[in-house]
């Protein structure tokens, strides 16, 4: 199984505690580091390629069709969890990914009000997490279902203004030294203009920071 470099505190504790026990071995490497994700898939025996795309806090992009070209021919699948894109912003399945995780409780949801989740793929793959998941349980409430579906239906012309608010910042911010990077400016490379528009800058207030 590989991972991304950049993870979070609890994410690491279920690879190094969690997975061992299952008998899965997990190796980490930075998920936009083609050659890392070469050798790990040469040498071993590699069944599943997990990143976050972009990352948090860094915004970090992979390429998600050549990583999921390089994975499929050596057998391996690729989840994408795509939370920080939104599905509209981001057709991680189009590109070659295998399944697609995503926060319902963010851009889905869209209210603030509820927490949930939501995996997406070929039939096949997800009803193998399917009925895992019936068996661990874990199912929506009815009511939490209802704000999921509540902000589907506004999720679009959410995203829409804020990329078209972020596009207007990003043409005085881009030119600003405190600004670190922006997904979607002309500072990006070609295959993050190409798939994606997106709503996050990232600022250095390390003088700040320094002063106070």
């Amino acid at each position: 199984m590989g991972l991304q470099l950049k993870v979070h505190f609890f994410e690491i504790l279920f690879i190094e505690t969690i997975l061992p026990k299952m008998g899965i071995t997990a190796i980490v490497i930075d998920p936009t580091d083609v050659g890392a994700l070469e050798r790990a898939l040469n040498e071993n025996k590699v069944s599943l390629f997990f990143t976050k795309s972009p990352t948090n806090p860094f915004l970090r992009c992979v390429d998600i069709e050549l990583v999921s070209k390089l994975c499929h021919s050596k057998g391996a699948l690729v989840c994408i969890y795509g939370t920080f894109a939104s599905p509209l912003n981001q057709k991680a399945l189009a590109l070659g990914a295998d399944l697609v995780l995503h926060s319902a409780t963010k851009y889905i949801g869209g209210h603030n009000d509820v927490l949930a989740g939501c995996i997406s793929g070929p039939m096949k793959l997800v009803s193998e997490v399917r009925n895992l998941h019936h068996i661990l349980g874990g199912a929506l409430n009815p009511n939490a279902t209802y704000l999921i579906i509540r902000g589907m239906k506004t999720l679009h012309l959410r995203v829409k203004q804020h990329n078209e608010t972020t596009s207007r910042m990003s043409e005085i911010l881009e030119k600003h030294p405190e600004v670190i990077f922006y997904l979607g400016s002309s500072s990006s490379s070609p295959f993050v203009l190409q798939f994606f528009i997106f709503i996050f800058f990232s600022f250095d207030f390390s003088d700040i920071l320094r002063e106070n």
